[in-house]
């Protein structure tokens, strides 16, 4: 199937992009690119279009009763199980007094970020506390001719003194590369790259290239820049404009490094979090449990180390240091813990994260 074909079979069955690009699973802007032909359309989409192309014997259109059957599927599937489906299905419809069948793959047409995160990690409106983890445990390399490496909750004295050289005190590290985490094909994520890049260029903003990568380097390099000067609310656009889960935020000239979330977290299944909490000890066990669904999943997002510190203060050290960032990923500081404690009633906050 041609690019020029998919759109025109589209409109046959009178349907938006939008509506498409769940069925064929795959985000928006990847559906948006099988259109323009910047991305080769997968055979396994192919045949789902066909399919929805097929007729009933005579002329009767099947698309929108089919369509129609689909997403009542997912809604009910989810309302049962507590996830969307994954794998192939057999879904029943009606049409013309006829009870018929259509069988799809929900499995994404994309392998996911990577296997071992977790097979919740979708195109859907929420980020898997496991990947959001995976960005907080990255490196993101500012290639300076003296490579920076950037890390979420610490602050770096190397990018500190390049924000003064530049004058400003704000910076951001984005990419084009892989919309919500999906990997797309390198030709395709170095075309998006290079479309941010002028972007960037046009609105008169120095920045410096870099890229995001794994400590393990396990995971294939996602080409970045960072953007000197811009303020968040233009990144915030920036990033939600190539359709990315996060972006690295530095607010102030001591070159604190934040993750600032695009969407919301996902609250893992109760398998997942019963597995997860079986894990542990029984007093930590106690303390997980005295936690929303919500704070648990914030908890899943931290380090061993830090899961470990947020669920035994029965011997927090007051006179330590404590972590820069609460799990969710806020700033709170530099001090002991005791300090910590102080800002937080301070603050008007009743919880420790």
């Amino acid at each position: 199937m041609q690019a020029s074909d998919l759109t025109l079979y589209r409109q046959r069955i009178k349907q938006p992009q939008e509506v498409i690009a769940e069925i064929l699973g795959v985000p928006l802007s990847t559906y948006q690119s099988f259109e323009l032909g910047s991305i080769a359309i997968p055979e396994a989409a192919s045949k789902t279009m066909f399919e929805l192309l097929a007729r009933y014997p005579g002329s009767v259109d099947l698309a929108k009763p089919k369509i129609e059957a689909f997403f009542k599927f997912k809604t009910e599937y989810k309302a049962m199980h507590g996830i969307e489906p994954s794998g192939v299905h057999r879904i029943v419809y009606q049409a013309l007094g006829h009870t018929l069948s259509w069988t799809i793959d929900f499995t994404p047409l994309y392998p996911e970020l990577d296997s071992h995160i977790n097979n919740q990690i979708r195109t859907d409106k929420s980020i898997h506390p496991l990947l959001i983890r995976a960005y907080r445990e990255a490196k993101f390399v500012v290639e300076t001719s003296s490579p920076i490496t950037l890390f979420i909750g610490k602050s770096n004295r190397d990018l500190s003194i390049v924000l003064q050289e530049h004058g400003v005190t704000t910076a951001a590290f984005i990419t084009a590369h892989n919309p919500y985490s999906q990997p797309l094909d390198e030709t395709v994520n170095a075309k998006v790259q290079s479309q941010l890049t002028k972007d960037v260029e046009s609105t008169g903003y120095k920045f410096i290239k870099g890229y995001g990568q794994d400590i393990e380097e396990k995971w294939t390099r996602e080409e970045s820049i960072l953007i000197l000067g811009i303020n968040e609310t233009e990144a915030e656009k920036l990033s939600d404009k190539y359709q990315q889960n996060a972006f690295v935020w530095i607010g102030s000239i001591d070159a604190y490094v934040s993750l600032r979330l695009r969407r919301p977290i996902q609250v893992p299944s109760n398998e997942e979090m019963e597995t997860w909490i079986a894990g542990l000890t029984k007093e930590q066990q106690t303390e997980v449990r005295k936690l929303s669904t919500l704070e648990q999943a914030w908890l899943l997002t931290a380090s061993d180390e830090e899961q470990v510190h947020w669920l035994s203060p029965g011997a927090w050290d007051l006179n330590k240091n404590w972590p820069l960032a609460k799990p969710d990923g806020s700033a709170m500081g530099i001090g002991t813990e005791l300090d910590r404690m102080f800002k937080i009633i301070a603050a008007g906050q009743s919880q420790i994260f």
